[in-house]
């Protein structure tokens, strides 16, 4: 629920055992208070400050969404400007609300800036939603930093930090440390979201599986993501989400608009038992195309590696088929030269020494054997002894004038060329309708590396640019082909993040 105070200037933004209270005043936008369910009389206290002469309101001020401008000193969610001024001061202009979303906008005067903010309210699973388009009316400008948004919790509140480190067949490890005044910073710089770090968090006052005040955040991203968790001498605790910022600015030509990735907090008194219910609940109800339960999977990997041809697949095909699955899944080597991971890796032609007949018999086998049929693709990726990488060598991430790094025997594609998109489809679209294929299982195997911008100021366009192409490509595969399951591997966890689940992708 959403309601405006005009007495008050506020907006209360309600689940059911949440409330998030903003205000607008003179200087911009403010957070009053998020948390547990409070009573209206309460707002009022958790407004005030208490400071000496020292320390300005101005320093202290809980800004909801704060953009550099060289008088605040706590991390901004916004550094942008143009000809290396930087300084923005947004102010309210107006707001709508409609059914669970809040819209308000707020206005740069000085250099024709809108900034639109929207709060999106999951009333039954005590969730908030957040992301912020950034609209340029005027002339070109640098965008330094450009984060999602930024919760903050209730004075004092949240002395411990939880978060999910790991790697590859170590995934999310969790790790806790205690909170004093400065910031830490999580992030992925290697164009995939983990698995080394997991683009989520939770603070909390020393809870429990089942007690204990819990505040977490989920950052929808599959690329290159930042946190920043920061506490103030002052007892503020803030956190900030969004794409990463340390690959340079991106050029905003006037007339253009930018958007950010969805942010969602939440909120458990229930500790960190009540945390994952009400996150898994979310998950399958909002971001999971076709929350079914999924069939029994047998890939034949670990079976086989590169060694598939037709009488080995179909003999491990009659042995899953007693143990009871439902979806026999063909991996890697299975087109192309693809005897091992050095070669072959582009060319997605069935090998027809491996399937003389093509898929088909080994479908057919599958499909009398009542299992769905489904493989294992990797469209980013590219080995250098290819004929794809023969045909376009330029169609690789590369800087100019220096050899460019394998990885895994690896180049990746640059998504951000429409020659690379239209292939990927043109190669999807025969594999998917010339055969009776039901799972596709799209992995992804390597940091994205060699990333050259298009100017002089650095590498985000390009970035941003890869994982918008990403999303594209997924959204056409949902539209195009809605009966194909597509699985996101990415050697494992790489990209266990919400922004996969939710066009239909599951991890």
């Amino acid at each position: 629920m959403i309601v405006y105070n005009a007495e008050k200037r506020q907006f209360v933004l309600s689940t059911r055992k949440t409330t998030m209270v903003l205000r607008h005043g003179e200087e911009g936008l403010y957070n009053l208070y998020w948390g547990g369910t409070i009573r209206a009389e309460d707002i009022e206290a958790e407004e005030k400050w208490f400071h000496s002469s020292f320390d300005p309101d101005l320093w202290q001020e809980r800004q909801e969404f704060s953009s550099y401008n060289g008088r605040t000193f706590t991390q901004p969610v916004l550094i942008a400007g143009e000809k290396g001024q930087n300084a923005l001061f947004f102010r309210f202009e107006t707001y709508h609300v409609e059914d669970n979303s809040l819209l308000i906008t707020l206005r740069e005067p000085h250099k024709r800036l809108e900034l639109l903010l929207e709060y999106t309210v999951y009333e039954e699973f005590d969730i908030i939603g957040r992301r912020a388009t950034l609209k340029n009316n005027g002339g070109s400008l640098d965008v330094q930093r450009f984060f999602s948004g930024c919760f903050t919790l209730p004075l004092f509140r949240g002395e411990c930090l939880r978060y999910l480190t790991g790697k590859w067949a170590g995934e999310c490890q969790i790790q806790d440390r205690e909170l004093a005044p400065g910031t830490i910073e999580l992030q992925s710089m290697r164009g995939i979201p983990g698995p080394h770090f997991n683009p989520s968090l939770a603070l909390h006052e020393h809870a429990m599986e089942e007690a204990g005040d819990v505040w977490f955040g989920l950052l929808a991203y599959s690329g290159n993501w930042k946190i920043c968790v920061e506490q103030t001498a002052f007892g503020n605790t803030n956190i900030l989400a969004g794409r990463n910022d340390f690959d340079g600015a991106e050029i905003l030509p006037g007339g253009t608009a930018l958007s950010t990735p969805m942010f969602y907090g939440g909120f458990s008194a229930n500790g960190f038992g009540g945390m994952s219910r009400l996150l898994h609940s979310f998950q399958i109800s909002q971001m999971i195309r076709t929350p079914e339960v999924r069939p029994v999977l047998y890939n034949s990997w670990e079976a086989t590696a590169f060694a598939v041809n037709v009488e080995s697949q179909k003999k491990l095909a009659r042995r899953a088929a007693e143990m009871g699955v439902e979806l026999f899944v063909v991996d890697d080597g299975w087109f192309g030269q693809r005897h091992s991971d050095t070669a072959g890796l582009g060319d997605w032609e069935v090998n027809k020494e491996k399937f003389p007949g093509g898929l088909e018999e080994l479908i057919d086998e599958v499909k009398s054997l009542n299992m769905a049929f489904g493989i294992w693709v990797e469209p980013e990726a590219v080995n250098p002894d290819s004929n794809l990488y023969r045909s376009h060598p330029d169609w690789i991430y590369h800087i100019p004038g220096a050899e460019p790094m394998t990885a895994r025997n690896q180049y990746v594609l640059d998504f951000s060329l429409p020659q690379v998109k239209a292939y990927v489809k043109e190669f999807l679209g025969k594999l998917l309708s010339r055969h009776d294929i039901q799972y596709l299982k799209w992995d992804m195997n390597r940091a994205i590396t060699d990333v050259a911008g298009e100017d002089a100021t650095g590498n985000g366009k390009k970035r941003r640019a890869h994982v918008e192409a990403l999303y594209e490509i997924w959204a056409w595969l949902r539209e195009t082909f809605p009966h194909v399951a597509l699985e996101s591997c990415s050697g494992g966890g790489g990209r266990a993040v919400g922004r996969v689940v939710s066009p239909g992708v599951s991890n």
